[in-house]
């Protein structure tokens, strides 16, 4: 998924401007990824080690001026996540979070993606807010979520429900009890 055309220029420029990176290796992106997608950016950026989780989370909340969420603290309602379909959600790299009233707020990769939010709200009337995320955690949750085995009270999914898990503080079901 591209978010927009200039995303690359843009997270550049803050990540320059909060002193994360300086301006040599910000030429140096731009000019190897201004066509490039905005999870090839991330991932490349993370793996090489140039900005952590942390700067990057808060680049791209500056850049899309939403708070940012680590997918990976957060414990996210299977129920919720599964009430819309897996492809639509891995297609748009969108998780949502929770339902507070006519309120969804759902953690997206590019919150600014034309027509989201419209999309999101054909899977119920809600007024959507936003929160931005990594793609690559987004989508690896998604499959976490709906590729978990199935748990007892509470219903969690990605790395909240391992951690229970392995506490053996959630009791799982096995084959013989069905």
């Amino acid at each position: 998924m591209v978010c927009e055309k200039n995303f690359v220029v843009g997270i550049v420029a803050v990540l320059v401007e909060n002193k994360v990176i300086s301006g040599k290796e910000a030429n140096a992106l731009v000019q190897n990824f201004s066509n490039q997608s905005a999870a090839t950016f991330d991932e490349f950026i993370l793996s090489e080690g140039l900005v952590s989780k942390e700067d990057l989370l808060n680049a791209l909340s500056e850049y899309y001026q939403v708070p940012p969420v680590d997918v990976r603290g957060y414990f996210f309602d299977t129920g919720l996540v599964k009430s819309m379909p897996k492809d639509f959600l891995l297609r748009y790299s969108v998780l949502p979070m929770e339902v507070e009233q006519n309120i969804m707020t759902v953690v997206a990769a590019c919150p600014d993606l034309p027509g989201l939010d419209s999309k999101l709200e054909e899977y119920g009337a809600y007024v959507i807010e936003f929160r931005v995320g990594l793609q690559r955690d987004i989508n690896d949750l998604i499959e976490e979520c709906y590729e978990e085995p199935i748990l007892t009270e509470p219903d969690l999914c990605g790395e909240a429900a391992e951690e229970l898990i392995e506490e053996d503080e959630i009791d799982l079901i096995s084959d013989e009890s069905i």
